[in-house]
């Protein structure tokens, strides 16, 4: 008798999927039980579940790393701040007087444009007083940042917290002591040497004759006015042009006294536009402490013309081109009178006028100017020649300096 066994029956379909491949090639003469399906359709079930996790773990773990680095960052940098800020000496580059500059082009001027706006008037430097171009305001914790990481300028620079050092084509600020008053503020123009002004004897324009004496007496010293600044084309040199200035002063006036050469003297003009004929013009800074960066003029800025006349009928006369400010209180008297190669002129201006104060060792910013016309019957400005070489209309960092001082003993 023969037994047949049963035919193993394949699995279903969708079973054989659940089926590892080492179970489907297996000699097991069996087909797997009801509950090894199940178990295996559950392992499958579960795999990818456990994936999910382990990358949302990751992605939490990356993130809050990052928040703590952020967080740790941020406060080490507010913790700077506010220790900058409340330092009481942080550790910051000394302030700076950046001075005017040096050098120029020398550029022709035009004739000068009247601006007849009021200004608030100038206002004398009192007594200790510092130029507002060496105040340095306390520094922000921005700004302080900002100047640890700005290396400091040393081409045109002087620093204030240490003794200025002359050289001789910077500007350098003092402080000089004087017998009238407290220690004034010097300051010095780079265009040239200072202007001495000596102390007079005496008071009034009595005659030009008479300030010349007064002059000789206290030690003044005649400064060259022979640098052309318009019309260098037409100047033909000294015998056509040029002159020579002293300066002094007293308690109640600044007097000038200029020996002018002109081959042809040569005056039409009157008021405002009496630069247009032989003529004096002054560019006077009553405040050189308080703006002496400042290459436009304010209320303390004058230019002042100053004319002999034609010095045969209308008198000498003077004309005020206002710009900003007005002038205070007082009159200029002016002398002139002709000479056979060419005139003098002698002028005395009230300080009330300009709005200034005087004492010795005081320094203002200061530029003379001669005006010429050899085209008789005519009303043009030929050339100019000053004592400043790099001298301009509308700068006044381009004019000279004036120093009063003391009586030659």
């Amino acid at each position: 008798m023969v037994v047949v066994a049963d035919k193993p029956q394949p699995p279903r379909e969708d079973e054989t999927s659940l089926i590892p491949s080492f179970m489907r090639h297996s000699t097991v003469s069996s087909v797997p039980d009801r509950q090894t399906f199940e178990e295996l359709r559950t392992l499958q079930r579960r795999r990818p579940s456990r994936l999910a996790a382990w990358v949302a773990a990751l992605v939490l773990f990356g993130l809050l790393l990052g928040l703590g680095v952020g967080a740790w960052t941020l406060l080490g940098r507010n913790q700077s701040i506010v220790k900058l800020a409340t330092d009481p000496t942080p550790d910051l580059p000394p302030p700076l007087v950046v001075l005017a500059p040096t050098n120029r082009p020398q550029t022709e001027t035009s004739a000068p444009t009247p601006d007849l706006t009021n200004g608030a008037g100038a206002i004398p430097l009192p007594p200790g007083r510092q130029p507002r171009d060496l105040i340095t305001p306390e520094p922000s914790p921005l700004a302080a940042i900002e100047a640890m990481a700005t290396p400091a300028p040393v081409a045109t620079t002087l620093v204030a917290t240490s003794p200025p050092v002359a050289k001789p084509t910077e500007a350098v600020p003092t402080r000089r002591a004087t017998d009238s008053g407290p220690a004034v503020v010097v300051m010095q123009r780079p265009n040239g040497l200072p202007i001495k002004a000596p102390r007079l004897a005496g008071s009034g324009l009595r005659s030009i004759a008479d300030l010349q004496e007064r002059l000789d007496r206290a030690g003044a010293a005649p400064v060259a006015v022979d640098s052309p600044v318009f019309g260098a084309a037409s100047w033909q040199g000294a015998q056509d042009l040029s002159g020579q200035l002293w300066t002094g002063w007293d308690a109640a006036n600044l007097y000038l006294l200029a020996r002018v050469t002109d081959d042809v003297f040569v005056q039409e003009a009157t008021g405002i536009l009496l630069y247009q004929g032989d003529s004096i013009e002054l560019q006077f800074d009553a405040d050189l402490a308080g703006d002496f960066t400042s290459r436009v003029y304010n209320d303390d800025d004058w230019q002042i013309g100053l004319s002999p006349g034609n010095l045969v009928g209308p008198s000498p006369q003077w004309q005020w081109w206002v710009y900003r400010g007005n002038p205070g209180a007082g009159a200029i008297q002016i002398q002139a009178r002709l000479e056979t190669d060419g005139y003098t002129l002698a002028a005395a201006l009230p300080w009330s006028l300009l709005r200034t104060e005087p004492r010795q060792g005081m320094t203002y910013g200061f530029a003379l100017n001669i005006n010429d016309n050899d085209t008789p019957g005519t009303k043009q400005q030929k050339s100019m020649v000053s004592t400043s070489p790099v001298r301009q209309l509308n700068d006044p960092t381009s004019w000279g300096t004036l120093q009063l001082t003391g009586a030659a003993q």
